[in-house]
């Protein structure tokens, strides 16, 4: 099953973090519904969108919570003419992510471990070429394991 968020109505419309926060339900609900295993999601529309990297991972979070689904975030160093990630650079932006999922892993941890629930965890993906091998991927995962 392959899924955009659709944020706005129109596509020269900008959108805002209700939109963002509205769609990211609606995907976790259905996503729920059709009983859905796994995300794999790139943070193209939080870059395209001027969406922060925390607001991201909050929903991000969130869905995890919500479906016991593992996620995986895949982001490329593209090219750009224009300034992305919010002015940030790839490898910031990337390292900003991976701090927020930890912190956001570590806190879901505590919260959940009181459900006796143990949350999947979030991985970060960063294509070093512009391929989809696998062995040309570098994957971090924020488990207490590997932190």
């Amino acid at each position: 099953t392959v899924y955009s968020l659709v944020t706005k109505l129109k596509y020269d419309e900008k959108s805002t973090l209700l939109d963002y926060d509205i769609a990211f339900g609606e995907l976790t609900e259905d996503f729920r519904i059709k009983g859905l295993k796994k995300l794999v999601c790139s943070a193209m529309g939080c870059v395209r969108d001027q969406i922060s990297p925390s607001h991201f991972i909050k929903n991000i979070s969130m869905f995890q919570k919500l479906t016991g689904a593992p996620v995986e975030i895949i982001s490329y160093n593209q090219y750009s003419s224009r300034v992305l990630w919010n002015g940030m650079t790839h490898r910031y932006f990337i390292k900003r992510l991976r701090q927020l999922i930890s912190n956001q892993h570590l806190q879901q941890t505590s919260v959940l471990s009181h459900l006796n629930y143990s949350p999947s965890s979030i991985e970060v993906t960063t294509m070093t070429d512009g391929t989809t091998d696998l062995s040309d991927f570098t994957s971090v995962t924020p488990t207490s394991q590997k932190i």
